[in-house]
């Protein structure tokens, strides 16, 4: 099966979805010094994550589990930010030379990487 088409049309759940998903990706651009901002992106890309899957929107959903994994390495969680990644990747069938599948492909590999070292270290 391929990936699921882009439902997210409807417009105030297509919304829903989009907002959290540029606000979560803006509050990482500043958490350096401020976690309590961290906490929140995670909470925004839980929610497009979410009204991803209820729109069958996979692309979106990827999109979104992109930047969450990418949170959780960054907050030392490699194998859990491998693990989600992976569950929305893994259900593409194709299209995988687009930008986004690239970028997760590349990810997950990053994330095999850490993982391999936190289990020799």
């Amino acid at each position: 099966m391929g990936p699921r088409r882009n439902e997210h049309c409807n417009s105030s759940a297509g919304l829903q979805l989009e907002t959290a998903l540029v606000r979560g990706e803006a509050l990482l651009l500043g958490t350096d010094d401020r976690p309590e901002q961290e906490t929140e992106a995670e909470g925004c890309l839980r929610e497009a994550i979410a009204v991803a899957r209820r729109q069958r929107a996979l692309m979106w959903e990827l999109r979104a589990t992109i930047a969450l994994a990418r949170l959780s390495a960054r907050q030392d969680q490699p194998a859990e930010a491998h693990a989600m990644l992976r569950a929305v990747y893994g259900q593409f069938t194709e299209g995988f030379t687009l930008p986004d599948l690239c970028d997760a492909r590349a990810l997950l590999d990053n994330l095999q990487g850490e993982k391999a070292q936190i289990t020799t270290a």
